[in-house]
Parts: C-alpha cells; sequence; structure tokens
C-alpha cells in the first residue's frame, strides 16, 4: 500500500457508531476524520478533501442527502467529486432512491459489519482510482 495514507471522513452523529468505524477503517490503515453534523462536515470536506465521506442519512444541522446536494454543486471540483458512502438505520425504500439521485457512490443499511464497511470503501475507491 501507498506510503499516504487515504483520508476518509466520518459524519455521524452518534458516538457509538461513529468510535465504531472510526476504530475499524484506522485499523486498516485510513487516516480517519470526524464530524457531527453534516454543517461540520460539509465545511471539513473543502479543507481535508478527503478519498472519501462516509455519512448518515439523519444527522442534525444538515441530513446526508442535502450534504451530498451541496458537495455536488460546490465550486471545488474536487469536493464535487468525492464519493460518497451513505448509511442509515432506515428501512424506508424512498432513502435509497433519494441517495442514487443525489449521486451517493454506496448506500448502506444499519448496522454494518467491518466486513461490509470495508468492502464497500474498497470498491468505491477502486471505482474512483479507474476514472
Amino acid at each position: 500500500m501507498a506510503a499516504e495514507k487515504m483520508r476518509v471522513l466520518i459524519a455521524e452523529d452518534s458516538s457509538i457508531v461513529r468510535s465504531l468505524y472510526v476504530a475499524c477503517l484506522e485499523n486498516a490503515g485510513f487516516e480517519v476524520h470526524q464530524s457531527t453534523d453534516g454543517k461540520r462536515a460539509l465545511a471539513m470536506v473543502s479543507v481535508l478533501k478527503p478519498q472519501l465521506l462516509l455519512a448518515d442519512i439523519t444527522m442534525p444541522g444538515l441530513d446526508g442527502i442535502t450534504l451530498i446536494q451541496r458537495m455536488r454543486s460546490h465550486e471545488d471540483e474536487t469536493v464535487r467529486r468525492i464519493p460518497v458512502i451513505l448509511v442509515t438505520a432506515s428501512e424506508d425504500s424512498s432513502s435509497r432512491q433519494q441517495a442514487a439521485l443525489v449521486g451517493a457512490a454506496r448506500f448502506l443499511n444499519k448496522p454494518v459489519t467491518a466486513a461490509q464497511l470495508l468492502e464497500s470503501i474498497q470498491q468505491v475507491l477502486g471505482e474512483n482510482g479507474k476514472r
């Protein structure tokens, strides 16, 4: 693997879930940054320019769907192109449809296992590397 770690930003309001994601990703060798809400995540992507954003759909301030919409209309092309994996506890099929419409790279239902998370991230990062 390359010397430089891949940066992942996690936007998740649940501290327990966020801690699990952080542990999983750090153990896999990622450089992990965290946000507790969508507004802060939007500000952070502009500065950090992570290779991937992992975001909950339901967050205070700015939900995951709106977060992606704002990223896709951002003035910085790098921010517009950051792939996003959305995660939700909802079984609502309209959330999945909305996620696809706004350009989410993947959509995962909670609870997400470490294996599911890492597999999805590897797939998304692999797809982006081919562009």
